[in-house]
């Protein structure tokens, strides 16, 4: 196969494409997807470094953010409000809880802006739809890491 600036020389070179409007819509390719994991994981890392290089604190922003929501809760629920626990511990109470929703809160957002973030590549550019919104939730589990390293420290 020779290619030359403008293109193929001729049109049996041309590599083709088979579109099969027999296979199920809702089912997923993953043959397709295992053979381009390096574009999702490209896409996580981007995610991960642009959310750590545009605050202030970087990675102690994934520490400090369940910390400042624990204080808020353990003062209003826990000392004002006296919400039951079952004999647990405020802070540790709300914290472990907090976690998780701050994982699920944070990757349901940031996958659904991903999908308009990265627009230009479902419009310009073939890759599986399914990476986009998928690679800031892979890149959320270095936040849900860290903070639960803090929930054992607790």
């Amino acid at each position: 196969m020779s290619f030359v600036r403008g293109g193929y020389k001729n049109a049996a070179e041309r590599p083709q494409v088979i579109i099969d409007s027999n296979r199920p819509r809702f089912l997923i390719d993953w043959d397709e997807h295992l053979g381009k994991l390096d574009l999702f994981w490209f896409l996580a890392l981007r995610d991960l470094k642009v959310r750590f290089k545009q605050t202030i604190l970087g990675s102690a922003w994934a520490f400090l953010k369940p910390l400042m929501l624990m204080i808020v809760f353990t003062v209003f629920l826990g000392y004002v409000v006296r919400f039951p626990t079952g004999g647990m511990p405020y802070p540790l109470f709300y914290y472990s809880a907090l976690v998780f929703w701050n994982f699920f809160v944070t990757g349901m957002s940031l996958s659904s802006e991903s999908l308009l973030s990265n627009s230009f590549l479902l419009s310009r550019v073939y890759c599986p739809i399914l990476f986009i919104p998928a690679a800031p939730v892979v890149a959320q589990f270095v936040d849900l890491g860290m903070a639960l390293v803090t929930l054992i420290g607790l």
